[in-house]
């Protein structure tokens, strides 16, 4: 069953109402199913844009429809507003009991759209100054995941032998450096 076009009356909000083109909506194939999209033009940067009625409609049932593109919202997402009644902040505890912190763009984010990083992770690449590597991982000297205080932070790496902290891996290395240096 083909969705229905989109009315002007299914927006709420006036000035957002005239950011679409409800003339122009077409229809794509995707897979085995025929999806409506609408052209939106930005308010602010007036760039155009392809967006689905399904996503619309479901926004404006929440009057959360924004007239936004992503790069001129900052804080939303496809143009539909990324705060709703359960945001903390960007700040949130997995059920494993690490915090996750909301920084978009961020190199090491994860989650659906990579967004989120491991706060003790994000707080050891301020404190060395650089992103940490695949084989880095920080561990929490008092056992609390969700102590993220530097003091309370160490990092170890998983490179030979493993499981071993930096500053014990360094003089372990220097011993070893020591002892076959000039032989090979």
């Amino acid at each position: 069953m083909p969705q229905k076009p989109l009315r002007p009356t299914e927006i709420k909000n006036r000035r957002i109402r005239k950011c679409f083109d409800y003339k122009n909506q077409k229809t794509i194939q995707e897979g085995h199913l025929k999806k409506l999209w609408i052209e939106r033009t930005c308010i602010k940067c007036c760039e155009k844009k392809w967006i689905k009625v399904f996503w619309l409609r479901r926004a404006a049932k929440a009057d959360r429809v924004s007239g936004y593109c992503i790069k001129c919202s900052g804080n939303r997402n496809k143009g539909i507003l990324r705060r709703g009644k359960t945001w903390k902040g960007g700040r949130h505890q997995t059920s494993q009991g690490y915090v996750e912190i909301y920084k978009p763009g961020h190199p090491n984010g994860h989650g659906t759209l990579k967004r989120y990083v491991k706060e003790h992770r994000y707080v050891m690449e301020q404190y060395l100054g650089r992103l940490l590597r695949k084989d880095e991982y920080v561990h929490h000297k008092n056992g609390k995941r969700d102590d993220n205080r530097i003091e309370n932070l160490e990092l170890w790496t998983t490179i030979q032998p493993s499981g071993k902290r930096v500053e014990d891996l360094v003089k372990w290395a220097g011993e070893i450096i020591s002892m076959y240096g000039d032989k090979f």
